[in-house]
């Protein structure tokens, strides 16, 4: 959930705004980017950043609270996910689907090391090296 976190400076604003990807009352005071902006695939930033930009560990740790269902593995990025049973074997199959939809990798289950995925931090880690390839 990034939508609102993204304060805008007027240059920035009137950039958006020129561009055309984000315009009119999805800009409104106190410029700051409207609800599911980032979801619905508009880059609120199209001069300035690249959409791979958006922060990869945002994302992901959106799409693994989804699957884990708790909101614990944003706030402990050292959760041990199998040790505490937060993942199994079907929430990790879920992971690797929602990841692939997500940032567009494939993620072949005979790739997959538990170690590696061990805690959420390990994950973004792999992620974010699987996607700097």
């Amino acid at each position: 959930m990034l939508a609102g976190k993204y304060v805008l400076d007027e240059s920035a604003l009137q950039a958006l705004n020129s561009h055309g990807e984000a315009s009119g009352s999805e800009c409104r005071p106190p410029h700051v980017l409207p609800p599911n902006i980032i979801e619905q695939g508009i880059n609120p930033f199209p001069k300035f950043m690249s959409a791979s930009t958006v922060p990869v560990a945002s994302k992901l740790l959106e799409v693994l609270k989804t699957v884990a269902e708790t909101d614990e593995v944003e706030k402990n990025l050292d959760l041990p996910l199998y040790d505490s049973q937060v993942l199994d074997s079907m929430k990790t199959v879920e992971l690797i689907v929602a990841i692939t939809q997500e940032f567009g990798i494939d993620i072949s289950p005979a790739e997959f090391e538990r170690e590696k995925w061990a805690t959420p931090r390990l994950i973004i880690a792999d992620i974010e090296s699987r996607l700097a390839v």
